[in-house]
């Protein structure tokens, strides 16, 4: 319920009050990247290897940066095991969870949506089975339509998170 308004499921039209036939919201989305990175879906999780070892290498740093905000802004101790433990965060354009599962494991309860089905459900295998993860982490395809992002949605959560989103978006001019 808590992110209602800034999200939409991609099938589902959006009716406009200037007309009765349904019309989709202005998209800057790339369908080409979507279409890429769904075509990697099974590959999300190889360190190693895969394509997102590169990602997987950065997401200490990544996950030191998110936790050092968070902490500090809210005021929380960044020593604890858990310094995210109450607070929700959403992962917006969240691929195969590699951020998601460790916001997860600092304690909060994490909604990580992204455009592809394949994706959603490659990080919703990766995470099941774990305990920790199926209570704190849920995953769901989802658009974000930017311009409803106003600082009462956005802040909805305690924190949210953009950070791949930029580079698999056109250039609206």
């Amino acid at each position: 319920q808590q992110f209602t308004g800034i999200l939409q499921q991609p099938q589902e039209p959006v009716t406009t009050s200037s007309s009765r036939r349904p019309s989709r919201p202005h998209s800057s989305l790339d369908k080409r990247e979507a279409a890429k990175f769904a075509a990697l879906a099974d590959q999300w999780w190889d360190k190693t290897k895969g394509p997102f070892a590169p990602l997987h290498a950065l997401n200490s740093a990544r996950c030191q940066f998110l936790r050092q905000g968070v902490c500090s802004v809210r005021g929380l101790d960044y020593h604890s095991g858990e310094p995210l433990l109450g607070l929700t965060a959403l992962d917006v354009g969240c691929g195969g969870g590699l951020l998601s599962e460790p916001v997860a494991r600092m304690g909060a309860e994490v909604h990580g949506i992204d455009v592809s089905d394949e994706g959603v459900a490659a990080a919703a295998a990766h995470a099941a089975g774990d305990p920790l993860l199926e209570q704190r982490v849920r995953y769901a395809t989802r658009v974000v339509v930017l311009t409803c992002l106003c600082r009462q949605s956005l802040f909805a959560n305690h924190c949210t998170v953009c950070l791949p989103l930029s580079y698999h978006l056109l250039v609206c001019g």
